[in-house]
């Protein structure tokens, strides 16, 4: 009976013992293999047979094998050892895996019990928290042993049972060795939730011996207000015979479960349970989770402080990103003024349609607040203040009759290079607020002051910049009021000149001051200096000079080809007197004694320049003239000017006078 019930036991641990997901060997000093366990040549894509036939250093991948003698050595020497090395696949393929291993005396000689699991998930997880946070990669390494290690590939390595190859007492405590070392808790439950066996780490998690769990039912070691919604997983895994995952909580630690189907002769009969304590794996999740949504709050105040002008709207955007964060009822944003007090720049309703203060003082809760009281220490200090107790706290001063009950407060210094310009306060929070809500503002608080000072200097930019454009036009105004004065002078002063030739002098200054008022009243109606409507500067030009020079006879006709092209000031006032001074000499002199006539003006563009031309099919230029040598005042200013903008001057004395301005575009920035 005694054998019997020894065998049944044997085969029993042998299935528990094919049922986990790590590798299991036996093996001699000289590496040969004396068991193996389903996990360990499944996973290395040998048959039983082929791994029981391999040593241990053919196991091993080439850059570990030769570790294994003084490995051998030291474990002999101090009875046990853990390490990381890498196995080698039929496939050739390496598989990283972590390796505890124990001596166990058999009889006259020494036997290694090694439990190899894989790491693969493990080395992967760990470089993914490396990325996330490489200034803390020791400890996320460390960590993400407790993320990455599940027993997922549970339900593809329990697909037979396992032949009872070891019968004797030797063979009973080899089995135990191997289910007591592991960390994970482990039992065995029937159909009616009766406890069939369990490791150590089991019982050490109840603080009770193995024997007093085994022959209990499982609902003993359960709390009772919790014991139907877990039932429900294992009835689950008996119902569906497949690997049923879950997590819970107690007392503050967390456990992942995998409950595993064992069958006997095709019937389910048992689970195998393994338990494994998650609770540093979801400490480093909610890390994680903190740092993303800090990251996301500070993007969306830089993204909001580009889209919106004001500074209100950036404070206003900045502190209801932080009451959604921290799911706080209402908030302030305050700055301290130049006289040492808060001002409120941003602030949210608490309920002011329920409250009973006066508006008298309700207004002084939004200027010159004095810089004391729980709202006034973050600001004061320097330091953030926290508090679910607002009224009990050392420095509160309480709140003005009438405000809003205060159940909770949050109080985070606004600096910028360890000045502080005010704070940002949040209160009411559901629950009250937590160290890990003001982490994240303390980290977000930077962001909002960059925010506020950025939007500030930009907002200084504009009015600087609106000051100068207003001021240049103010300018180009008194300059066209005191050309025209000079125009005006100019045709006073003519008609005291008895002589012809000096008075046609007076009326050419004349024309050119009226000519450059003209063009200083575009610059002053223009919105844009640097972009001037020549193309229509060119038709108000050349119609005044028309009705100057035109006796109104008719006999000559204008045509004008220009394109609505912007210029600069810099080219717009020298190609303007360039215009005035070849219109004139055409409208003057082309056309003597009313003969008829045409003068023709085009201003286009080309790909790198721009090309104006003055043509008229009058009696023409003297063909001795050379207009670079000569001594009239109009023709030296269009060489001149026309110098001054890099252009180049073509003249054309075929059926009249054709004079072709080109000069290039300039170089975009």
């Amino acid at each position: 009976m005694n054998q019997k019930y020894n065998e049944l036991d044997t085969r029993l641990k042998n299935l528990i013992l094919d049922s986990a997901n790590d590798s299991i060997f036996l093996h001699d000093s000289e590496g040969n293999f004396i068991y193996v366990n389903e996990a360990a040549y499944k996973t290395r894509g040998y048959t039983k047979k082929e791994l029981m036939n391999i040593n241990l250093h053919e196991l091993d991948a080439p850059e570990y094998s030769k570790m294994i003698e003084p490995r051998i050595k030291d474990i002999i020497e101090k009875g046990w050892s853990t390490f990381e090395s890498a196995h080698q696949r039929k496939d050739g393929s390496i598989i990283p895996v972590e390796i505890n291993v124990r001596i166990i005396e058999s009889e006259d000689r020494k036997l290694f019990l090694s439990i190899a699991r894989d790491i693969t998930e493990r080395k992967k997880a760990e470089k993914e928290l490396k990325e996330v946070q490489i200034h803390l990669e020791k400890t996320v390494k460390e960590r993400t042993q407790e993320l990455t290690q599940t027993n997922k590939k549970l339900q593809k390595e329990i697909n037979e049972r396992k032949e009872a190859e070891v019968k004797t007492k030797q063979g009973k405590q080899e089995l135990r060795v191997i289910l007591d070392s592991s960390n994970e808790s482990i039992f065995l439950i029937d159909v009616s939730g009766i406890i069939i066996d369990a490791n150590e780490a089991t019982a050490n998690r109840f603080g009770i011996k193995k024997s007093d769990m085994i022959g209990n039912h499982i609902k003993e070691f359960i709390p009772s207000d919790t014991f139907k919604s877990r039932w429900k997983y294992f009835e689950k895994a008996f119902k569906i015979k497949k690997i049923v995952e879950f997590e819970d909580e107690r007392n503050g630690i967390f456990f992942h479960h995998f409950i595993s189907p064992v069958s006997e002769d095709g019937k389910v009969n048992k689970l195998a349970v393994f338990s494994k304590d998650i609770t540093e794996s979801k400490m480093w999740e909610e890390q994680i989770k903190l740092q993303n949504a800090t990251l996301e709050g500070i993007n969306k105040i830089f993204e909001k402080t580009i889209a919106v002008e004001s500074e209100a709207k950036v404070a206003q955007e900045a502190l209801a990103l932080c009451e959604k964060i921290t799911g706080s009822k209402f908030g302030f944003i305050l700055e301290r003024n130049l006289k040492g007090k808060l001002d409120a720049i941003a602030i949210s309703d608490p309920g002011w349609k329920e409250c009973l203060m006066e508006e008298s003082n309700a207004t002084v809760l939004l200027k010159d607040m004095e810089e004391h009281g729980v709202h006034g220490k973050a600001s004061r200090d320097g330091i953030s203040v926290l508090t679910n107790n607002p009224s009990s706290h050392e420095d509160s001063v309480g709140t003005p009759i009438g405000h809003p009950e205060l159940h909770s407060f949050l109080g985070v210094p606004l600096k910028h290079t360890n000045k502080v310009l005010g704070s940002i306060g949040l209160g009411n929070k559901e629950g009250g607020y937590t160290l890990k809500d003001q982490e994240i503002i303390e980290k977000i608080s930077f962001a909002i002051s960059e925010s506020l000072l950025r939007n500030r200097a930009e907002n200084a930019l504009k009015e600087a910049l609106n000051e100068k454009k207003m001021l240049l036009k103010e300018i180009h105004h008194r300059v066209k009021n005191n050309l025209m004065i000079i125009s005006s002078l100019l045709n006073l002063q003519s008609g005291y000149i008895k002589d012809e030739e000096s008075k046609g002098l007076f009326l050419e200054s004349e024309d050119r001051a009226r000519s450059m008022a003209l063009i200083h009243e575009r610059l002053y109606e223009s919105t844009d200096l640097k972009n001037i409507d020549f193309g229509d500067h060119i038709q108000t030009l050349v119609n005044e000079l028309f009705h100057t020079y035109s006796n109104g006879s008719g006999c000559i006709n204008l045509k004008i080809n220009a394109e609505n092209l912007g210029m600069d000031i810099n080219t717009t006032i020298p190609l303007s007197l360039i215009l005035n001074e070849l219109v004139t000499n055409s409208l003057k002199y082309a056309f003597p004694e009313d003969k008829t006539g045409e003068i023709e003006i085009d201003f286009h563009s080309t790909k790198d320049e721009y090309q104006l031309t003055v043509k008229d099919n009058g009696i023409g230029l003297p063909k001795d003239l050379d207009y670079t040598k000569t001594d009239s005042l109009g023709l030296q200013l269009v060489t001149n000017l026309t110098k001054q903008i890099n252009g180049e001057i073509e003249l054309d004395r075929t059926g009249g006078t054709k004079f072709k301005i080109t000069f290039p575009k300039p170089k975009e920035l």
